[in-house]
């Protein structure tokens, strides 16, 4: 499934949905982040305060890629398989 997120608000359901889809509770995503079950549901009701470390440690948890697309073109910044680099030969 492909989400694009064109604000803030949209995050929320987002979240809560591939926590959902993945048979997570809040208590278990919140252990694997190292944080409790109340905290883990103050970072979904509200996505918007969180950091964007702490956003992407949910996204791995959740098995969910992030892709930053270039609406002006439509080309992507891809990150090589494997390496945690991306490739900026476009830039």
């Amino acid at each position: 499934m492909n989400y694009t997120i064109q604000n803030i608000d949209q995050l929320k359901p987002i979240l809560k949905g591939f926590r959902k889809l993945r048979n997570l509770t809040q208590q278990e995503v919140a252990q694997k982040l190292g944080i409790s079950q109340q905290a883990y549901q103050v970072l979904e009701a509200n996505p918007q305060n969180v950091t964007m470390e702490r956003l992407f440690r949910v996204f791995v948890i959740l098995d969910v890629k992030f892709d930053l697309i270039d609406k002006q073109d439509n080309t992507r910044a891809d990150v090589a398989e494997g390496s945690g680099k991306y490739d900026m030969d476009m830039w």
